[in-house]
């Protein structure tokens, strides 16, 4: 009886509950589990314990987790909301690759929360430190407490495309203020209304997005990390989606631009000149005017 109760707990699968927020990582299958101790509302795993968890978009990457204890515990009647993490915890996914003493899966809030001797290493956060992380796991939006740096935070290799194509994207160039637009940026992104800045970020590749939010406002940028954050602005400048009205409400647009808002092109050379329209008018003091007024 005993190893049949092993062999179910490795590859349990637990969904979030019917009164659970909304969810990005919505199923987990624990993959090892040498130790289970179960009592009534609590699962005590230990011994290394690895579990995956998997996102309700099939493309996305699952996001695998381990440690050497690992312990479920929830009402009775309910599904598992908050799961402890303890002992050399590792999770590697789209972010990179986070490890910690202890840590925190909230699936109702959507977060994993990482404490005692935090470090995240990945392409875009080469050897940094933090007393505490918290991964919003729906968005992709980080925070992160006390971080120290052993090296400089850089834009490179996040897939950024530094040349524009269409002479309507950005270049390095076009940002007339590099010290100005990123605070400009992130004082829209951080407000509750919306707004440009607060759009842009949104619709950033994950990846850049958390590298961006981990950005300081002060931050002086290499020629290199210019080049790759224009690139990834003009991804989004590509995008169908980039003009919300609320996003804009209040921003004077030009009679061009307004006009290509009332035509709603879905792609082409029009969808890229209404969104570059959108972005200088946002942010004028900070980006050369490329389109008409």
């Amino acid at each position: 009886m005993k190893k049949r109760v092993v062999a179910f707990a490795l590859v349990l699968i637990v969904a979030a509950g019917a009164g659970a927020a909304e969810m990005k990582f919505d199923r987990m299958s624990i993959t090892k589990a040498p130790k289970v101790k179960i009592s009534e509302g609590r699962w005590h795993m230990q011994g290394g314990v690895a579990l995956t968890l998997f996102s309700k978009n099939p493309q996305e990457k699952p996001l695998d987790i381990q440690a050497s204890e690992i312990v479920f515990e929830w009402q009775p009647g309910e599904q598992p909301q908050k799961v402890d993490l303890k002992g050399n915890v590792s999770v590697d996914g789209e972010i990179g690759t986070i490890s910690s003493q202890t840590a925190l899966l909230d699936m109702a809030a959507d977060t994993l929360i990482f404490t005692d001797k935090v470090n995240i290493n990945s392409e875009a956060f080469q050897g940094i430190s933090a007393s505490r992380f918290i991964y919003h796991l729906g968005d992709g939006s980080i925070e992160m407490d006390d971080m120290v740096t052993t090296d400089t935070i850089s834009l490179e290799n996040l897939g950024g495309e530094g040349e524009a194509q269409d002479p309507m994207l950005l270049t390095v160039a076009d940002v007339t203020d590099w010290q100005g637009i990123i605070p400009a940026i992130k004082a829209q992104a951080a407000a509750d209304a919306a707004s440009p800045g607060k759009r842009l970020v949104a619709l950033l590749p994950e990846e850049a997005r958390a590298q961006f939010n981990a950005m300081a406002s002060d931050a002086q940028l290499t020629a290199g990390m210019r080049k790759d954050f224009v690139g990834q602005l003009n991804k989004v400048l590509q995008r169908k989606d980039f003009y919300e009205a609320a996003a804009w409400e209040g921003v004077a647009l030009p009679e061009s631009v307004q006009a290509l808002v009332n035509a709603k092109p879905a792609s082409g050379p029009d969808l890229i000149k209404l969104n570059r329209g959108l972005f200088e008018a946002a942010f004028p003091q900070f980006v050369a005017r490329k389109v008409t007024p």
